[in-house]
């Protein structure tokens, strides 16, 4: 689970498809050379942005993470609980990345 004090490097690494999350509020720290150290929470807060922003993102982000492994790309019918992202699914995290 993903949460306001994770980095940005941390983040991205595991799930890149929180780019397109962060660019929509407008968290253009994929580039930046601090943003693999810094949390959510503080390259939100250096954007000015509220806790219940900082929130809302995060809260869109886990969404979006325990939503993929129940996609199309999973093969499996056996529910199990993801290593990686935490959600239960059909895949037990083999499509998370």
């Amino acid at each position: 689970m993903i949460t306001r004090q994770t980095t940005i490097g941390e983040l991205l690494g595991k799930h890149p498809e929180a780019i397109d999350i962060l660019l929509d509020f407008g968290i253009e720290c994929i580039g930046c050379h601090a943003s693999p150290n810094e949390s959510i929470e503080d390259g939100c807060i250096g954007h000015g942005m509220t806790n219940d922003e900082i929130d809302e993102i995060v809260d869109q982000i886990n969404t979006e993470i325990s939503t993929k492994c129940n996609k199309s790309n999973c093969k499996h019918d056996n529910p199990q609980k993801s290593k990686s992202c935490g959600s239960t699914s059909c895949c037990g995290g083999n499509n998370c990345k």
